[in-house]
């Protein structure tokens, strides 16, 4: 399984989960709604 892989599996099983790029790094950030200040996908 590729690290793309598993961020698309994230993204699609989890609930309110998206991308945050950082540091030219992606990660997997819980953002319900949209409501926190951090976790806009890019």
């Amino acid at each position: 399984m590729t690290p793309e892989e598993i961020l698309n599996y994230c993204l699609e099983a989890l609930d309110g989960a998206v991308t945050v790029s950082s540091w030219g790094e992606r990660g997997i950030f819980y953002n319900p709604d949209g409501r926190l200040k951090r976790g806009d996908t890019f």
